[in-house]
């Protein structure tokens, strides 16, 4: 986007805002409307040397004018909030632009990319990825900004904002969560359930305490412990990278993984786990364009408008 395109973008951005939401800014217009339109038909109707003209006449006068300061003042008002919307949320427009410039650096042609040598100087391509390996490898970053928008600045997002943020952490991060606890901590549980030692509850429950409890109620305590304990690990994976990396280390997803979904037939020939991850991240990737066309209607998302259309263009090359 040249510095003139830039400039105009900017100024219609900017009286876009006052005009958000619109709403109450029509319902008065309209409301106005249908007033003086009584009005004036009640106006018409009477002498024009009549009190009743002059009352109609002064009515209408002053309606007009309140009508019009009521529609200014809220303009002036949503354009006050807007902006401060988007100073609170410059982090968010900020990370989506990010995104955007891996997805654009990381997807493109492999002639984008240059080969590098090895020890043995052996040439190797670095192959591009599709969206959702560019994800994978950036998603501990992108949940960190997404959780404190969420969690902090909520009242600045809209409806849509808000849900797609709420999706991506209820019923995606939370599968992957699901995912991490079954395949890494089941073995420990099946170890360790029911152990006659109760290790982790003797830690916090005084030991005259501990011998009068049942061994039923004990063990439901040393679960109740594990699973706490399991998901502040967890946690820390995700808020993470190198821990995030560590763990997921050799698991392969990718757009590839996600024809196997429809195709029961064929799931045997791919990991379980890549297609589920890969679905997953999918439903991410839909939150995340939600939040990228939220992030175009304010001043402060106009570098996500322009890497937006840069891969718009690179996809259909």
């Amino acid at each position: 986007m040249n510095k003139y395109r830039l400039r105009v973008w900017l100024v219609k951005k900017n009286i876009e805002m006052m005009f958000r939401p619109v709403f109450v800014i029509v319902f008065s217009l309209v409301f106005m409307i249908i007033f003086v339109a009584i009005l004036s038909i009640l106006i018409c109707l009477q002498d024009r040397n009549s009190i009743a003209f002059s009352i109609y006449s002064n009515l209408l006068l002053g309606a007009t004018a309140s009508f019009v300061v009521a529609i200014i003042l809220e303009l002036a008002n949503n354009y006050r909030y807007n902006r401060r919307k988007n100073m609170e949320l410059d982090e968010l427009y900020g990370t989506l632009a990010l995104f955007l410039q891996y997805r654009i650096n990381e997807m493109g042609s492999i002639d984008c990319y240059s080969a590098r040598l090895t020890e043995n100087d052996t040439i190797l391509d670095e192959t591009p990825k599709d969206e959702i390996q560019v994800l994978w490898a950036h998603l501990p970053e992108l949940i960190k900004v997404f959780k404190k928008t969420y969690d902090s600045k909520k009242e600045f997002l809209s409806y849509k904002e808000s849900e797609a943020l709420r999706n991506i952490k209820l019923f995606n991060i939370d599968i992957l969560k699901g995912f991490i606890r079954s395949e890494i901590f089941e073995e420990l549980y099946a170890y360790n359930l029911g152990q006659s030692d109760n290790y982790i509850i003797k830690s916090w429950i005084p030991a005259q305490m501990l011998d009068s409890l049942s061994d039923e109620y004990k063990e439901a305590l040393q679960k109740y412990e594990r699973e706490q304990a399991a998901d502040r690990i967890i946690d820390i994976i995700f808020n993470n990278d190198i821990a995030f990396k560590t763990v997921f280390k050799g698991l392969e997803v990718g757009e590839p993984f996600l024809k196997y979904i429809d195709e029961p037939s064929n799931k045997l020939e791919v990991s379980e786990d890549s297609v589920i991850v890969s679905e997953c991240l999918k439903g991410i990737l839909r939150e995340i364009e939600v939040l990228e066309l939220e992030a175009q209607k304010s001043p402060m998302g106009y570098f996500v408008y322009t890497k937006r259309e840069i891969l718009k263009k690179q996809k259909n090359i």
